[in-house]
């Protein structure tokens, strides 16, 4: 039945699907061969009526769940039960701070920074991605100050070598492309195919974005 679930999920069928896991509840416990929840698929599949559903209905949620759905108390129990999970990896890889990162969950990046999470700890994972990487990514350029504010490191390469700043340029995002500068991003970082920031910008019309990198 679990496969039943993941194939309903991935054929993006959410009424039947959610109809499967109201004839058979234990399912909304459903991982993939990976380890990765139900629930943490729904966020990665941007389907927020399945999400409400299986937050509606499933207790038993890990601090990778609770940091990808904001819940800011859960992840605060977690972390003042063991700190150990500050920095621990989910099992596609990634930390906590970098799941609130990526979904842009403000209040619980700002509290997992603040209780010591490594601001520049990278997914263990083919993607390596940076907590700064997955911030530029979500268009949180709150989170972005943040993670810089507590030290993280500008200069971080992800997969391709792509920067935060590579990210901001494409994307065309003024704020975010001048406070990773002031914070000592390196304008001139070449991706994997020869690209710079200003490469980007550019490429995509941005010219605001491309004079500030140009300098």
């Amino acid at each position: 039945m679990e496969e039943k679930v993941l194939t309903l999920l991935k054929a993006r069928r959410t009424t039947d699907l959610i109809d499967e896991l109201k004839q058979h509840p234990a399912l909304v416990d459903t991982r993939d061969t990976q380890g990765v929840s139900l629930l943490s698929l729904s966020f990665y599949y941007g389907n927020t009526e399945l999400s409400d559903y299986l937050l509606a209905h499933k207790s038993n949620l890990d601090i990778f769940e609770a940091s990808a759905a904001g819940s800011l108390d859960k992840v605060k129990g977690f972390v003042t039960e063991n700190r150990d999970q500050l920095n621990a990896f989910s099992a596609d890889g990634f930390t906590p701070l970098g799941l609130a990162c990526f979904f842009a969950r403000t209040p619980v990046a700002e509290y997992l920074l603040g209780a010591g999470a490594d601001p520049s700890l990278a997914s263990r994972n083919a993607f390596h991605v940076a907590p700064l990487h997955s911030a530029a990514a979500a268009h949180a350029t709150d989170i972005v100050r943040l993670l810089l504010e507590h030290h993280a490191d500008a200069q971080a390469t992800q997969q391709g070598n792509n920067t935060a700043l590579h990210t901001a340029a494409h994307y065309g995002d003024l704020e975010m492309t001048r406070i990773l500068l002031r914070y000592g991003a390196n304008p001139q970082a070449k991706t994997d195919q020869g690209q710079t920031p200003y490469d980007m910008a550019i490429e995509k019309g941005f010219s605001e974005v491309a004079a500030l990198l140009r300098g």
